[in-house]
């Protein structure tokens, strides 16, 4: 499933994004009109249609204060759309380390051994089953 920021009307002109609609491999939707080209403002707002839909949150990097994937964590943990999981293994990032100090608005910590113990089941089950395992590891932390 694609969530676009960009122009719907564009992005089905691809005839390989057609033929993947047709055949059920794929499904676009935008909160926008059809030909609504690209903006920040529409990334921003199409990032709440994102996190609503998720099953997680899942944040790689992020900018404390700074960035849009700050911004839409900070959102995702307000509204409670679903659970929010910072990245803390090697190379994350200095905002990620902010974020998980927000445990106590229910963000949770998310290592490698999470990640993979996940990873190792995404083939045999569903995304949420997936997501699911990393919480119950990240609570653990």
């Amino acid at each position: 499933m694609g969530v676009l920021a960009d122009s719907l009307l564009r992005a089905t002109r691809d005839p390989d994004v057609r033929r993947a609609i047709s055949s059920g491999r794929m499904c676009l939707c935008t909160p926008y009109k059809p030909t609504a080209g690209f903006t920040v403002a529409n990334a921003m707002g199409r990032n709440k249609v994102i996190y609503a839909l998720s099953a997680a949150t899942f944040v790689v990097a992020a900018d404390a204060g700074r960035d849009g994937t700050w911004a839409g964590a900070v959102e995702a943990l307000r509204q409670r759309t679903a659970p929010v999981l910072a990245w803390s293994g090697p190379g994350s990032a200095a905002g990620n380390e902010q974020l998980i100090k927000l445990k106590d608005a229910g963000i949770s910590k998310v290592n490698s051994e999470a990640v993979v113990a996940a990873l190792k089941h995404i083939g045999t089950m569903q995304t949420k089953e997936a997501s699911d395992i990393i919480v119950e590891f990240a609570k653990d932390d």
